[in-house]
């Protein structure tokens, strides 16, 4: 932010990196980001933060990556 980057933080409460998982119910946003930032290359500036005790329950634990490409 000081440098004045564009930056597209989406951020879960209680979770970690295993939320990764659980994405492919937002590639609305993930093509919104392509458009904005690399097609658009548009100078956004914006930090997401959810809090939703259920999502943790959602996302699926305990695989690995190689499991993502059956």
């Amino acid at each position: 932010e000081k440098n004045d980057y564009p930056y597209l933080a989406i951020r879960f409460d209680g979770l970690g990196h295993d939320v990764a998982g659980y994405m492919s119910d937002y590639v609305d946003r993930i093509e919104w980001f392509i458009d904005n930032y690399v097609d658009k290359k548009r100078n956004l500036q914006i930090d997401t933060f959810y809090n939703d005790p259920e999502l943790g329950n959602k996302i699926p634990r305990g695989f690995k990556p190689k499991d993502l490409y059956k």
